[in-house]
């Protein structure tokens, strides 16, 4: 079952959008909504932000009655958005697979034509700090470090991806509870991809060793940043700056 918290994450997971303040959540891309919280409004009473029932975008007539007819028990019109290629939609029916099919159509139908056709990739990452030093990793055949981590598989929040990630990776369990986001990264590759890199800190368990998913783990200084990736370097940047990094 879905919820605001998910659309957010999703939302906030595509090139170019920007949450507007509100009561409720509402995401545009290139100026233009695609997902927003249902303002409901009864006879005589004042108006409710509903967080549990998004409004998306659906392109045309057709998609909307197509959705409307199909699962009326998901979507739902009202008065006033009559002629607009509108719905509403129950979080809690939907899963967040479906979600994420959802608000990446509305955003790929409203978004710029060079914004949506940007390759992106969402990716995770563990950030561990000792005496000045940050451990990365380089993965099997490849010759460049990367900050410990990856990219979600499925419906996978951030954390769930981290825990899994790192367990692969280094052979060590994170503690959920001492996980802390410090930092979101966003940077162009060479072939023209985005990558977006949401860095967290915490504890673990275990002793530290590569998996036979890396053939190297390394404690980098700053003096190490032409090694990693643009995304990455732009953690080392503000890292260096706070003192954190030698």
């Amino acid at each position: 079952m879905a919820d605001a918290g998910d659309v957010r994450r999703l939302a906030l997971a595509l090139p170019g959008v920007e949450e507007i303040d509100s009561d409720g959540f509402d995401f545009r891309v290139g100026g233009k909504g695609f997902v927003w919280s249902y303002p409901e409004r009864r006879p005589g009473k004042p108006r409710v932000i509903r967080t549990d029932i998004a409004v998306l975008f659906v392109g045309d007539e057709g998609e909307k009655q197509a959705l409307l007819l199909g699962e009326p028990g998901t979507f739902f019109t009202a008065p006033g958005y009559d002629g607009w290629p509108l719905v509403m939609l129950r979080l809690g029916e939907v899963d967040v697979e479906r979600l994420a099919e959802l608000v990446t159509d509305a955003w790929r139908m409203r978004a710029p034509e060079e914004t949506a056709g940007t390759a992106f990739v969402d990716t995770v990452a563990w950030v561990r700090l000792e005496n000045g030093r940050i451990l990365c990793a380089r993965p099997r055949g490849k010759d460049i470090f990367y900050i410990p981590g990856g990219k979600r598989e499925g419906a996978e929040n951030d954390l769930q991806t981290l825990l899994r990630e790192i367990a692969e990776e280094l052979t060590v369990t994170l503690l959920p509870e001492t996980v802390t986001h410090v930092g979101t990264y966003e940077a162009g590759q060479p072939d023209g991809a985005v990558v977006r890199m949401s860095c967290y800190t915490g504890d673990y368990a275990g002793t530290l060793a590569a998996s036979s998913e890396i053939d190297e783990l390394a404690w980098f200084s700053y003096a190490d940043r032409p090694r990693i990736p643009p995304v990455d370097q732009l953690l080392f940047d503000d890292l260096k700056a706070t003192g954190d990094l030698r």
